[in-house]
């Protein structure tokens, strides 16, 4: 087996560093609900897990207060009657009787962790995701190594194996026919494919003949961005260490959490938000973020560092990760399904239970293409 990576490190959008001696994730930082197959892998890999704070609080008025925005999504998204025809959530949303908190919460909810517009995102979708997550999607754990870890062990296990891994290989053109693959100088029997949806529909990786039944879902289904601004302190100087979760849905960075692991402030923006943040310089971004944690704690101390990586600009990524427009729902499964058992699609956006977005996602359906590879004939 070979291993062709484009970067210059494995994991894709996971991106852990050191900085004055704590870890920071600019990249994938939290393990989602429950998956068997991670708790499998974080087990084998020997990884320690840090289970995060499910507090979250919303300041309003110049004061902080407590909410189960799970919990409160959750109820708001489980009225979708699956039975009716899919919409925009936006338009689903607007239809609903909620309270108006219930509906910024949701809407915040619904953009923030699934890097979405909800003019597009699917009512369906999110449902879906809503039942696949079942009832431990609230629960969010941490790797105390740092995320890098897990596809650090992957490949020590891979490598162990005989497999070969080349870093540094931008592969811009897949050449097949059944039974054969060609990239670059390599040529094998089949082969998995794991660009990542913002690439594809950027036409980053070309096949030859092209994929025309794959197109409508590579064009279909949506991929979001993030903007995550990481601030590292001398100290912990906020008034709770391990504060958890608090958004403030009026400003340009919504979302800010606390890390357990160090004195460490993280602020997200994703979907809309996200988008109208991109143009900016990293030092527009650190003055942006620093103003809103004055907003919210009233006081602050200088950070001793401050971390962002523009995925957006990433040519191997594009962007942050995938969600299903309206009437999307069969869109992951076109992408995913093989063809001619040759060429074999993994990746979040090929996740069929709509737990797109997580590195619990990709791993599924990397096992799942693993599998089908296994089951070819010899």
């Amino acid at each position: 087996m070979t291993l062709l990576e484009a970067g210059n490190r494995l994991g894709g959008r996971i991106l852990t560093h050191r900085t004055h001696g704590h870890l920071v994730e600019l990249g994938a930082e939290f393990v989602h609900g429950h998956s068997e197959e991670m708790e499998e892998a974080l087990k084998a890999a020997r990884l320690q897990k840090m289970h995060v704070s499910k507090k979250n609080q919303i300041l309003s008025d110049g004061n902080l207060r407590e909410v189960d925005i799970w919990g409160r999504a959750g109820e708001v998204i489980s009225n979708i009657d699956p039975l009716k025809p899919d919409e925009p959530f936006i338009d689903f949303l607007r239809a609903q009787d909620f309270d108006k908190d219930t509906k910024r919460m949701t809407l915040g909810f619904v953009e923030g962790f699934n890097a979405s517009d909800a003019r597009r995102i699917g009512a369906h979708a999110l449902l879906r995701a809503e039942f696949s997550a079942g009832d431990e999607g609230d629960k969010q754990k941490r790797i105390a190594q740092g995320y890098k870890a897990l596809p650090e062990s992957f490949a020590e296990k891979a490598k162990s194996a005989g497999a070969k891994i080349h870093l540094n290989v931008s592969a811009r053109s897949v050449f097949w026919k059944r039974g054969e693959v060609k990239v670059e100088s390599l040529t094998a029997e089949a082969a998995v494919i794991t660009v990542p949806l913002g690439v594809l529909k950027r036409g980053g990786l070309e096949f030859r003949p092209s994929l025309i039944h794959k197109q409508d879902a590579i064009n279909g289904l949506q991929f979001g961005n993030v903007v995550k601004l990481i601030f590292v302190f001398e100290r912990a100087w906020w008034p709770e260490a391990n504060f958890g979760f608090i958004h403030d849905y009026e400003a340009e960075i919504p979302t800010w959490w606390s890390d357990a692991r160090g004195p460490v402030l993280v602020g997200w923006a994703a979907g809309p938000k996200a988008d109208r943040l991109l143009n900016q310089s990293p030092r527009a971004l650190r003055r942006i973020g620093l103003d809103i944690l004055e907003h919210i704690f009233g006081r602050i101390e200088e950070p001793v560092d401050f971390q962002y990586y523009d995925w957006s600009s990433d040519e191997n990524i594009r962007g942050a990760y995938s969600y299903i427009p309206v009437n999307g729902l069969d869109l992951p499964k076109v992408l995913a399904e093989p063809i001619e058992d040759t060429l074999f699609f993994a990746g979040e956006a090929t996740a069929t239970d709509a737990q797109m977005g997580t590195v619990s996602g990709a791993l599924s359906t990397g096992l799942r293409a693993a599998r089908e590879v296994l089951l070819l004939p010899t």
